[in-house]
């Protein structure tokens, strides 16, 4: 609150109804983020019948690249979203190279993501 009455005149600050002060986010925090998403996009994956497995590496650098903590108070956590869904990642797999019953197991080499596909095997009886 001193920061506002610093930063702007009182004649402004008597026209706000009410202050907000956000605490900056956490490793928890950014870690529960990418949990979200990730969980929307198992839900997605699951209409085709292609699991997800990601590894701590993987979701340690989703939430250090992913997410800002500005972004990240938002309603679509903004950077973690796109790294999260979006296909066309160079080292993400086109929806052709996966198929129902596949598992994709992301991890982290480096600073990239890297998806490997898990066929699942068939019983024929």
């Amino acid at each position: 609150m001193q920061e506002l009455r610093t930063r702007c005149g009182p004649s402004f600050l008597n026209r706000i109804d009410e202050v907000v002060i956000f605490r900056p986010l956490g490793r928890q925090d950014l870690d529960r983020i990418v949990d979200i998403q990730l969980d929307h996009l198992r839900k997605r994956l699951s209409d085709r019948r292609i699991g997800l497995d990601v590894t701590s590496a993987a979701k340690a650098l989703l939430a250090r690249e992913g997410t800002t903590p500005r972004s990240a108070r938002g309603r679509s956590s903004g950077p973690c979203k796109r790294l999260v869904q979006d296909p066309a990642r160079p080292e993400a797999a086109s929806s052709a190279s996966f198929k129902d019953g596949d598992t994709v197991t992301v991890d982290a080499e480096g600073d990239h993501l890297v998806f490997r596909r898990s066929v699942t095997a068939e019983i024929v009886g």
